[in-house]
C-alpha cells in the first residue's frame, strides 16, 4: 500500500510518496499489531480524538494510518482556527494495540495530540 501527499505549495505543488505501507508503518513503529490479524480475537470498542494543525489531505492521511491499525466503527471531523478534530470509534484488542496506534498517528504530519476519549460520536 501505498499513498501520495501534496506538498500543500498550491496548484505548482507536486505529489510524493507518503509511507503508509505495513512494511513501512511497522518498520517505523516496531508494531506487530492490525485488525485484519487475529481476526479471531476479542475487540473492545473505544474513542480517539485526534488534533492537528489543518492542511490538506489531513482527513486522508489520519484515516489511511488508522484504518489500517484498527477498524473504524464511525468517525466524524470539524475544523476550527486551522485546527483540526477528528473523532473515531474504533475496535481494538488491548490496551497496547492502542498504545501502537497512538504511537503512529502521533508520528503524522501535523498531529499535535492523539488520546482515549470517553465519549464517543454524537
Amino acid at each position: 500500500i501505498s499513498e501520495w501527499k501534496h506538498n500543500g505549495s498550491g496548484l505548482g505543488g507536486k505529489y510524493y510518496p507518503l509511507p503508509t505501507s505495513w512494511d513501512q508503518i511497522e518498520k517505523h513503529n516496531g508494531s506487530s499489531h492490525r485488525w485484519r490479524d487475529g481476526a479471531d480475537r476479542p475487540t473492545y470498542q473505544c474513542n480517539l480524538q485526534v488534533k492537528s494543525r489543518d492542511r490538506k489531505f489531513l482527513l486522508s492521511d489520519v484515516s489511511s494510518v488508522v484504518s489500517a491499525k484498527a477498524m473504524i466503527t464511525n468517525s466524524w471531523s470539524r475544523t476550527s482556527d486551522e485546527v483540526a478534530d477528528l473523532h473515531y470509534s474504533l475496535e481494538v484488542y488491548d490496551v497496547e494495540h492502542f498504545e501502537d496506534l497512538v504511537d503512529v498517528v502521533m508520528n503524522i504530519d501535523g498531529v499535535f495530540e492523539c488520546n482515549r476519549v470517553a465519549d464517543g460520536i454524537p
